[in-house]
């Protein structure tokens, strides 16, 4: 699995992880200007799923870092205006 680096702290996180939160979790109300991927059938918004399943608190998070990582898991990332 790959890891990640966020605020200097080092995260391991796979595919199987991230379809594992996608499936048990409910996605946030989607604001405009959002980054979006979908997963099951549901569309998260991107640091909310990142956030849940690294267990980081959303706001230090960065949608950058969430990009990023969703991005090298080869997930398609989508921009909702």
């Amino acid at each position: 699995m790959p890891a990640f680096k966020v605020h200097e702290q080092e995260y391991i996180i796979g595919v199987e992880d991230i379809e594992r939160t996608a499936f048990r979790l409910m996605p946030n109300e989607i604001n405009r200007y959002t980054h979006v991927v979908k997963i099951h059938g549901k569309k998260f918004p991107i640091v909310q799923l990142i956030s849940e399943t690294a267990e980081i608190p959303e706001s230090v998070l960065i949608p950058l870092d969430a990009y990023k990582i969703l991005d090298e898991l080869g997930y398609s990332i989508e921009f909702h205006k």
